[in-house]
């Protein structure tokens, strides 16, 4: 769990990392594939948008709920 900066607003929120990528032809760039946990967002954030986040944030539950449709089918 980290902070995360979401580009829509810049304000920080909760976000699992879900990948790390380092720049092949230059190490210092970083980016991070980061799911917001209290929104359901993806994005792909600079090393630099990201922070640790604080204990206090760590014992909130989720916001966010993951959930499938039953049933679709494609419209024939």
């Amino acid at each position: 769990m980290i902070a995360a900066r979401f580009s829509a607003d810049d304000r920080w929120y909760r976000a699992v990392v879900v990948r790390v990528t380092v720049d092949s032809y230059d190490e210092t760039k970083i980016d991070v594939d980061v799911d917001f946990v209290d929104f359901g967002d993806f994005q792909i954030k600079s090393l630099n948008d990201t922070a640790v986040l604080q204990p206090q944030f760590l014992k909130l539950n989720f916001q966010a709920i993951r959930s499938t449709i039953a049933n679709i089918q494609p419209v024939k």
